[in-house]
C-alpha cells in the first residue's frame, strides 16, 4: 500500500501516544503510521525529542528506551524543509507546526492546543483534536493499536487476525512494537494520563 497522506502531530499528542497505551492519542498515532506519513521539520522533531527526554519522565520510562525509540521513529517519519514563517501564535512551537503543514502535503494537524484549534481550518488544512481526528478519518481500525491478535475484534481485520494470525503480526511495523514496549514500561511504573498531563504542564 502506498501511503500518501501527510500528518502533523503536535508534541503533547506524540508524547501521550508514545507513553499511554489507552490514550486516544495512541489510536491517532497508530492510524497515521498505518495509513500515512508523519511529517516533521528539524525544529518540530527537536521539540519532540526535547520533551520526551525530560528528566521528569525518568522514573516512569528509562532514558535509554526513549532514546532508542526516538531513533527508530526518526527512520519512519519524513523530514521536510520549511520556508514559511508564520507569526500567528503566541508560542513559536505552534507556529512551527503551521509552517510545516502549509509547506507540504498535509491532511491535518492534530493538537489539543486551543491557540491552534481556534485557527481551524488554517490555509484549508483541518486542525483537529484527537477525538475529531478519529471521527474525521472514520475508517480507523481499533485493532491497530495493539501488537498481539485477539479474537474479539469487530473490525475489518478481524477475519484476517483469526485465520492468519502469524501473517497479521508480521505486518505490524517494528515501530509499533517499540511503542507498545515503551507504553507497557510506563504503565508498570504507574504513569497515568492524568500524571502525564500534569508533567507536561510543569515547566522544565
Amino acid at each position: 500500500m502506498v501511503r500518501t497522506k501527510g500528518f502533523v502531530l503536535d508534541t503533547n499528542i506524540l508524547i501521550s501516544a508514545f507513553i499511554i497505551r489507552s490514550s486516544i492519542s495512541a489510536k491517532v498515532l497508530a492510524y497515521c503510521i498505518y495509513n500515512g506519513i508523519l511529517l516533521f521539520s528539524e525544529e518540530t522533531f527537536f521539540e519532540f525529542e526535547r520533551v520526551l527526554l525530560r528528566p521528569k519522565f525518568d522514573k516512569y520510562v528509562s532514558k535509554l528506551e526513549r532514546t532508542q525509540i526516538l531513533y527508530r521513529f526518526s527512520q519512519e517519519a519524513q523530514f521536510k524543509k520549511v520556508k514559511s514563517d508564520f507569526k500567528i501564535c503566541r508560542d513559536n512551537n505552534d507556529n512551527m507546526l503551521l509552517n510545516l503543514a502549509t509547506d507540504h502535503n498535509t491532511c491535518c494537524i492534530v493538537t489539543g492546543d486551543q491557540d491552534l484549534l481556534v485557527l481551524n481550518p488554517f490555509e484549508n488544512i483541518p486542525i483537529l483534536t484527537p477525538i475529531e481526528f478519529l471521527s474525521y478519518f472514520n475508517d480507523f481500525d481499533d485493532s491497530l493499536v495493539i501488537n498481539e491478535p485477539k479474537v474479539a475484534y469487530t473490525s475489518p481485520r478481524e477475519k484476517e487476525l483469526i485465520e492468519h494470525p502469524k501473517r497479521a503480526i508480521a505486518e505490524i511495523p517494528e515501530i509499533m512494537r517499540s511503542i507498545t514496549k515503551l507504553q507497557e514500561e510506563a504503565a508498570r511504573n504507574g504513569l497515568t494520563q492524568e500524571i502525564l498531563e500534569r508533567l507536561l504542564r510543569e515547566a522544565d
